[in-house]
């Protein structure tokens, strides 16, 4: 009986976990600028107030810059992102890319950042300033606005390159508006508490990536999710818990909020006049872990299935959320789409059939704002 046993185990091929799941920077790091505070744009909000919703400083080579905001200012208004050459000597801009939206989907602005065609490049002047991005007739009563930019700050003629500044602007009227303006702070005890559950400021990070997602299965092997082995974190002993193998992995959310979170995916803003925001410290303006969602963060997951069997099997990508949440998602034929997943709705993003033989998958996804984040990953073999 213990031998019929033994011969029947070997008969399968088991999809085992690869290596425990992390996260690393991507190769090609572009500084990512995220602006979502406050998130509700309110009369004192606006250039015409003299102020910015946030501006960085000394800001060089690749970069993109995101903003999400709800305007309640009670007046037509507009909304982008302005590059400032705030030199004596001249740079050049080269933008890949940008895109918007005024609906409540914002992964379409990533759609377009992606599909993007040639980009243009332009030269500032000293004390010049230009719009990487922008909307105009933003209409109150909650309108939400969304916009993304990918650009690089190259030298003239082999010159030095001096760092620009970005700045991200509300308006009514456009001629308050200037290359650098304070910009209202993060921590204001005045302001609405719901304020301070909402960030802004820079990473060095604007990619995340896995790539030992690796398998092996034949005709044998049965359907369902495939296994991920990863280290969750303990918030009391501050450090990681050993790898445990799941059948899904949880992403876009802290331990504080969802013990099951990867945590390395997360990065960390740098907010000017502030600090560091990270999911694993009490650091945000109410003295709590920050709700921090890994908006506008895209994610590159990489790996390998060996399908030892004669039948072609079929692999899928899936995503399921608690709240609705925006997702800008690369078809395996290289297209860029856009959903909006639904509550407690597994939707697959990426779809491989699997001959016999090696086949590779890189399944890239961004989530947008608003949305509600810890998304639920999982592979499944069908």
């Amino acid at each position: 009986m213990k031998l019929l046993l033994a011969l029947l185990l070997a008969s399968f091929v088991f999809a085992l976990p690869a290596p425990p799941l992390t996260f690393d920077a991507f190769d090609e790091q572009r500084t990512l600028l995220f602006s979502n505070h406050p998130e509700l744009i309110r009369r004192d909000g606006l250039t015409d107030a003299g102020a910015s919703l946030y501006h960085a400083y000394d800001i060089r080579g690749l970069v993109r810059a995101w903003f999400e905001h709800i305007s309640i200012a009670e007046t037509k208004i507009s909304v982008g992102a302005i590059v400032y050459n705030p030199s004596s000597i001249p740079v050049i801009i080269k933008q890949t890319g940008s895109g918007t939206t005024t609906k409540w989907d914002g992964a379409i602005p990533f759609v377009q950042l992606f599909t993007a065609g040639s980009a243009i490049q332009y030269k500032l002047g000293p004390h010049e300033y230009r719009f990487l991005v922008r909307i105009d007739n933003v209409i109150a009563n909650f309108s939400c606005v969304t916009g993304v930019a990918d650009f690089e700050v190259v030298s003239v003629d082999g010159a030095p390159t001096p760092p620009v500044e970005v700045s991200f602007v509300a308006f009514a009227d456009e001629k308050t508006v200037r290359g650098t303006l304070p910009q209202l702070p993060y921590y204001n005890p005045n302001a609405p508490s719901a304020d301070m559950l909402c960030y802004k400021g820079s990473s060095p990070v604007s990619d995340v990536r896995a790539r030992n997602l690796d398998y092996t299965i034949d005709d044998s092997t049965p359907g369902g999710s495939l296994p991920v082995s990863y280290s969750t974190y303990n918030l009391n002993t501050k450090r990681f818990n050993p790898p445990a193998v799941k059948s899904q992995f949880t992403t876009h959310i802290g331990p504080s909020m969802n013990p099951e979170a990867v945590v390395t995916d997360e990065i960390s803003l740098y907010t000017p006049g502030y600090g560091f925001i990270h999911v694993l410290s009490r650091c945000d303006g109410l003295g709590g872990y920050p709700n921090w969602g890994n908006w506008a963060v895209a994610y590159h997951l990489e790996g390998t299935i060996v399908n030892k069997g004669a039948k072609t099997r079929v692999f899928t990508y899936g995503l399921t959320t608690p709240g609705d949440s925006p997702i800008a998602y690369q078809n395996a034929n290289g297209t860029w789409s856009d959903v909006i997943l639904q509550q407690a709705e597994r939707t697959p993003i990426y779809e491989l059939p699997l001959p016999p033989g090696k086949s590779h998958f890189t399944v890239n996804y961004v989530l947008g704002g608003p949305g509600f984040g810890a998304l639920v990953n999982d592979l499944m073999l069908l």
